[in-house]
């Protein structure tokens, strides 16, 4: 987070005490912040004004959810995508508990930006990935002309990030998969 940069932090009732902290310390490092609680009537089927609005607002947007439903997928697909809509930028995680955040959690995070920046060069231009485990996984991807994320390097303008990271993904082709996993 940086000095006038505008933050959001979202949380859900569990995390509300954990949730102001982290605003806090995103105003003692110079940001404006805003706490929301995420709507407590679950699942969220419809994105609500105060998301989207705060959405609008933010350069930064944190959420820290103990519960996920996959209902809810549709709803804040829709409100990351007014952020990111601006270049704003997303971190969340996902299914924690107080005890996980304030725990291992809390622990500074390696460094992981120069193995997923050598995978990620490794990875450039394949067509295809296979997958094989001692379960009788034999899977091949096809990839080709896909964009390989990560959530390792620090985060650009646009980008989403899950908590802890350390993540390269891709998207497989609709059409792309072929073998037994």
């Amino acid at each position: 987070v940086r000095t006038g940069e505008r933050v959001r932090v979202i949380v859900d009732r569990p995390l509300l005490a954990e949730g102001d902290q982290m605003a806090a310390a995103a105003e003692s490092s110079g940001a404006e912040a805003r706490l929301l609680r995420f709507p407590q009537a679950r699942p969220l089927l419809e994105p609500t004004a105060e998301l989207l609005a705060s959405s609008d607002w933010a350069d930064v947007s944190i959420g820290l959810l103990g519960e996920t439903w996959s209902e809810e997928l549709p709803a804040r697909r829709a409100i990351l995508d007014r952020l990111l809509a601006h270049g704003g930028r997303a971190i969340a995680c996902d299914a924690i508990d107080v005890e996980t955040l304030t725990g291992e959690l809390s622990e500074p995070m390696p460094d992981l930006g120069p193995a997923a920046r050598e995978l990620l060069a490794a990875l450039d231009g394949a067509r295809e990935i296979r997958v094989r485990g001692a379960a009788g996984t034999d899977l091949v991807l096809r990839v080709d002309g896909r964009r390989w994320l990560d959530d390792a390097l620090p985060l650009a303008p646009g980008g989403v990030a899950n908590f802890p990271g350390g993540e390269v993904c891709v998207a497989p082709l609709a059409e792309g998969a072929d073998g037994v996993l």
